[in-house]
């Protein structure tokens, strides 16, 4: 193991330009650079499987920093209208929702369609 000093960040760097190239790799490593990537980045990108049970709690902890999402929601079934809260990220524009195996009906599409009113999503994958 290399336990050397923690790399070095370019001198003057504004901090939304790191998210900016955070955003263009859309890639949660860089926050593991130095511990000011790691606070300015950590809740930035996410690539999870979530129950549809806990759905609303992932969004209550993240909802303001999260900016891309890649969503496995397993399990949906009563809770299929709980998908309606991502609405909340008021910071996500790119998400990748895995629905796959899941009933989704027309419950799961009305909650989808209230993404339309989300503040900052510009791109949605359905699978």
């Amino acid at each position: 193991f290399f336990f050397g000093p923690m790399a070095r960040l370019p001198e003057g760097l504004p901090d939304d330009v790191w998210k900016v190239v955070c955003d263009f790799t859309g890639q949660p490593a860089l926050s593991l650079v130095c511990r000011h990537l790691w606070t300015l980045l950590q809740k930035g990108h996410h690539k999870l499987h979530l129950r549809g049970d806990s759905l609303p709690r992932w969004v209550e902890w993240c909802q303001e920093q999260v900016r891309t999402a890649e969503l496995t929601v397993r399990e949906a079934g009563e809770y299929v209208p709980t998908l309606a809260t991502l609405r909340n990220c008021t910071a996500l524009h790119t998400l990748n929702l895995n629905l796959r195996y899941n009933q989704v009906g027309d419950a799961g599409a009305e909650a989808l369609a209230t993404l339309r009113n989300s503040m900052a999503l510009h791109t949605l994958n359905l699978d």
